[in-house]
């Protein structure tokens, strides 16, 4: 790969961890009054599972950690 390409794919994964955390968030304890948030949240978080990719980024340590405070 190119160096800009690496540079996009590392942006890509960047982004891509930034959306699960925001995701993750909205279930979370920070969100007390939203329930459609936490049910938008949720579903959406269930069509990730579906891809690899998506999947790695909500099983990494940070937001395993999200998902248990």
């Amino acid at each position: 790969m190119t160096p800009i390409q690496i540079k996009m794919k590392q942006i890509l994964q960047q982004k891509g961890q930034m959306i699960v955390d925001k995701l993750l968030d909205c279930m979370g304890p920070k969100n007390q009054d939203d329930l459609e948030s936490t049910l938008n949240a949720s579903t959406i978080l269930l069509d990730f599972c579906e891809n690899e990719q998506c999947f790695n980024y909500l099983t990494t340590p940070e937001s395993m950690k999200k998902l248990i405070h």
